[in-house]
């Protein structure tokens, strides 16, 4: 995933560097900005995970967002099951040889790698995400966040606090499910109808599609860990044999080496252009459902105002302050609306343009991927003949 920021913006940023230390990641956050808030045009930060936590949190509680889809907070780095493959490896298995265990290590050090970088893009991405919108760019907790270069002393949630965060989801569902059905509460705009009944469908669809396309993704990973002692045996064969058929075995050898790199590839660009993104806009379009869970919460507290407003006119006791409340409700309701409306319409251009963009990107890729396969099954043909061989290119 990445972020178009344009280039006369008046805030930029970008993680310039990180560092894995003692199983933290420390983010520099590099920043740009013309804004007036700020002392320098340019500063840099060093922020942890639970940091960017925090500030995604201050977003949720405050209710001056209530209208705002708010970016999906990056994932927790997660190195763990990488570095339980290496110590596995460095543990020793007799049944491989010192070339399988090279090839293996290399591979599980760039898997490592990716990870890292991925980690990296999704903490810059909900950080580009902040700065490019024109409200939520402008929280002062988004500015403690970039200019204020001590430690911020944010500490990761303990156990009561992750439990009682998912108890609140628990209620929250549950609230949405009384207000839509036991109560009987009925839409009263179209265009929020249509945009709730799309996420609905929309965000299991990229759930079922970001499992399968991670089934693809790991095939491809398998079939190229596959191939590392089918190229060992036969290397060692070509070692062996002194008869014609060694320049034979040592080919072979090569084109699967070679052919365990492009697979190696092939993975790498289904995860990054496809996988991560279906991932990405799976928590993407998770928040534009709760913004309509808070409009639709907004939308009951305004049917309940005006159900008390009706019993305190009847029994004339209250009204002055019923009404003042039912003014509030509406006001809040309608605000929130129009705000929902436009971010909804934000998030649907955004979604269509990045599928576009991974997706023809993913598509160059493969087609690359697949010529240079058909070359090198081709060359290794013509070099078992014993014929001039193709260019096969960089």
């Amino acid at each position: 995933m990445s972020m178009d920021l344009h280039r006369d913006s008046p805030l930029q940023v970008e993680i310039s560097d990180a560092v894995s230390e003692r199983g933290k990641v420390k983010f520099t956050v590099q920043t740009k900005s013309r804004l007036p808030h700020f002392a320098q045009p340019e500063f840099s930060v060093v922020r942890q995970h639970e940091e960017f936590i925090w500030l995604h949190d201050t977003y949720l509680e405050n209710e001056e967002y209530a209208g705002l889809i708010i970016p999906p907070a990056p994932p927790r780095p997660d190195f763990k099951a990488s570095r339980e493959k290496l110590q596995k490896l460095g543990e020793g298995d007799n049944s491989i040889t010192r070339e399988e265990f090279a090839k293996m290590k290399q591979e599980l050090e760039t898997e490592y790698l990716a990870i890292f970088k991925k980690t990296v893009a999704m903490h810059e991405v909900f950080l580009q995400r902040l700065a490019a919108h024109p409200t939520l760019r402008q929280d002062h907790n988004f500015f403690v966040f970039l200019e204020y270069s001590q430690d911020l002393s944010v500490r990761g949630k303990n156990r009561k606090e992750l439990l009682g965060g998912f108890l609140k989801n628990i209620a929250r569902s549950a609230d949405e499910v009384l207000i839509t059905g036991i109560s009987g509460l009925k839409e009263v705009d179209d265009f929020f109808e249509h945009e709730r009944t799309f996420l609905l469908e929309y965000h299991t669809h990229i759930r079922d599609a970001c499992l399968r396309a991670d089934r693809v993704m790991h095939s491809h990973k398998c079939l190229a860990d596959d191939y590392i002692p089918i190229s060992a045996a036969l290397s060692s064969l070509g070692t062996q044999e002194v008869n014609h058929l060694k320049m034979s075995f040592l080919k072979l050898a090569e084109l699967f080496e070679r052919l365990r790199k492009l697979e190696g590839r092939v993975a790498s660009d289904e995860d990054l252009k496809l996988s991560d993104m279906l991932r990405y806009y799976m928590r993407d379009s998770q928040a534009a459902k709760d913004l309509l869970y808070r409009r639709l919460r907004a939308l009951a507290n305004y049917e309940n105002a005006n159900k008390a407003l009706d019993k305190a006119r009847t029994k004339n006791r209250e009204v002055q302050p019923a009404e003042s409340y039912q003014q509030l409700c509406c006001q809040h309701f309608e605000r929130l609306s129009d705000s929902a409306k436009q971010e909804l319409m934000d998030f649907k251009s955004r979604r269509v343009s990045s599928f576009r963009k991974n997706l023809i990107e993913l598509a160059e890729l493969e087609l690359k991927h697949a010529k240079a396969s058909t070359l090198l099954l081709r060359n290794t043909l013509v070099a078992l003949k014993g014929e001039p061989q193709c260019n096969l290119g960089p």
